[in-house]
């Protein structure tokens, strides 16, 4: 055994799938310290006493055929742990222009809060997968400006002013956004959150219509309204 030392293994012993000089007795393939003295991602194949190799050569044989060493993004160094030229997947920031980490440091909690957790990491198996990550951040852009533009319009209405008209809600004056004008008294307004909202709505008479006036200059629609109203009958 290539840790412990011992000779002679009785049972099963275990042989390293990448190194074919590293062999374990069963007691230190369960020891922790074992494995932290190795590689934790190498594979080791059980064989009997008999010492017959055949089916681990078989099956070495047939790993290195499908198994490729990990890509390194040479001149790319790891934010997290400053190792250069990362080896494996690099998972790189969708929001920052140069912010990336290891696959060690991405799985790290404490490295991962060291940025903002709230952007999102891409992970770039190889060099060759960058245009890959170029769409997902094209993506991640192009619905951050369509969120701040819905964000842009909402203030802008928000920002209305109705001035000489308070709410009889809250007291808001001048009245900002969307007012609701009563359809049955002539002098009652609220603004858009006491007009959602429940406690402020019962001090109304709950059968009265209210007529929303987005801007100042469509108090005449709500003129047009009433005089609808009043030839029904209403």
């Amino acid at each position: 055994c290539h840790f412990c030392g011992k000779i002679d293994i009785g049972g099963f012993w275990y042989k390293c799938l990448q190194c074919t000089n590293c062999d374990r007795c069963s007691s230190c393939m369960s020891s922790p310290k074992a494995w932290a003295s190795h590689d934790p991602s190498h594979r080791f194949f059980p064989i009997q006493t008999n010492n017959d190799l055949s089916h681990y050569w078989i099956v070495k044989h047939d790993m290195e055929k499908t198994w490729q060493p990990p890509y390194v993004h040479l001149g790319v160094t790891c934010s997290g742990c400053q190792t250069p030229n990362i080896r494996g997947a690099r998972h790189r920031c969708l929001m920052c222009d140069d912010y990336e980490l290891c696959r060690d440091c991405a799985s790290d909690p404490e490295k991962r809060m060291q940025h903002n957790p709230k952007h999102p990491l891409f992970p770039i198996k190889s060099p060759l997968d960058k245009s890959v990550y170029d769409e997902a951040r094209r993506q991640v852009n192009d619905h951050a400006e369509a969120r701040m533009t819905r964000l842009v319009v909402n203030r802008a209405r928000t920002s209305i002013e109705h001035h000489d008209v308070t709410c009889m809600g809250c007291a808001q004056t001048p009245l900002l956004g969307v007012r609701y004008r009563c359809m049955v008294c002539l002098d009652y307004d609220l603004c858009s959150q006491c007009h959602s909202d429940p406690v402020f709505r019962d001090n109304h008479p709950l059968d009265h219509a209210f007529f929303p006036i987005p801007d100042p200059r469509f108090v005449t629609a709500y003129d047009d309204a009433l005089d609808r109203l009043s030839r029904l009958g209403h």
